[in-house]
């Protein structure tokens, strides 16, 4: 299957006949009880019924039917000086449906990070400590990759 981003309608695509036809499986979603509206930034498929997205306002959905019903996991706001901008997940890598850790960022300058794993599918989470002076770079299969600042 190819799985792609639908930035116009705010969405996720997805296709399991190499690209003849497309479903939305994630469009326009709202937040219940407010007016924030998820815009996908990163997709992490662990088949094709557990999917997680990470999103800009730092939410994470997920779905376990495959994109039928969604649910929205917020992470903590990081704590910024500027008065605009927003938090969004830049990184989210699951080992399995429960197993997997997420990178949090503050744009549109990157002036606080935070990185969070989980052991149930994002049900709990728990900030997880990056040594000072380094950067995380990328995330893949629940294991993550730094360089040093210089």
């Amino acid at each position: 299957d190819i799985e792609g981003i639908d930035g116009t309608v705010l969405g996720l695509i997805s296709t399991s006949n190499g690209g003849l036809t497309w479903e939305h499986i994630l469009k326009n979603f709202k937040v219940e009880g407010t007016k924030t509206t998820i815009w996908p930034t990163v997709v992490e498929y662990v088949s094709n019924e557990d999917i997680f997205v990470g999103a800009k306002s730092n939410y994470i959905l997920k779905t376990n039917d495959g994109g039928k019903s969604w649910t929205p996991i917020l992470l903590p706001y990081l704590k910024r000086t500027d008065s605009y901008g927003y938090d969004e997940v830049v990184l989210l890598s699951m080992y399995d449906k429960n197993y997997g850790i997420a990178l949090s960022d503050s744009e549109p300058f990157s002036v606080a990070t935070k990185l969070y794993s989980t052991k149930d599918g994002w049900k709990t989470f728990k900030e997880v400590k990056v040594p000072q002076d380094y950067y995380i770079i990328q995330a893949s299969s629940g294991k993550i990759y730094s360089s040093v600042k210089y």
